[in-house]
């Protein structure tokens, strides 16, 4: 499950830099802030989506 947070932040990078021609930080960011979100609703005991 990590190695899927990581890629997509790295996809995100990627899109950004490749579209926008600069480096965006806040699209990794809302990744990373849903993955860690998610994260502590499954440890917590909520279910699977």
């Amino acid at each position: 499950m990590l190695g899927s947070i990581y890629a997509m932040v790295a996809v995100a990078l990627t899109l950004s830099i490749g579209v926008l021609r600069f480096l965006n930080f806040s699209i990794p960011g809302l990744f990373m802030i849903g993955g860690m979100a998610m994260w502590a609703l499954v440890r917590s005991g909520m279910p699977w989506p």
